[in-house]
């Protein structure tokens, strides 16, 4: 089932009601009583992971090096300017209670 949601419904949704809905249907299909509702749920949320890991995998996968370095870049500066953001926000706060 995992697999199933994986390749094929997770192609076309990602809200997790309608892939539990999908889910069902497709064990109805195959004449199989669906798992209770909460290892439904874990079987829908495993088969989400999978997906995402693939899909991010094979976005790096086709990524060049540069590309690679100039996100690692952007991040590492965007990461460093929201610490400076984040520390005048703090003096702010300090110079306002010590006011």
């Amino acid at each position: 089932m995992t697999n199933w949601l994986a390749e094929q419904a997770l192609i076309y949704e990602l809200k997790f009601e309608q892939l539990k809905l999908a889910a069902v249907a497709r064990l109805r299909d195959l004449k199989l009583e669906p798992p209770t509702n909460s290892r439904l749920e874990r079987i829908i949320r495993s088969a989400l992971r999978n997906f995402e890991s693939k899909f991010f995998s094979d976005i790096a996968s086709e990524l060049s090096s540069q590309s690679k370095k100039q996100i690692d870049d952007f991040l590492s500066n965007k990461a460093s300017s929201q610490q400076l953001d984040d520390t005048q926000q703090i003096l702010d706060v300090q110079m306002n209670l010590s006011t």
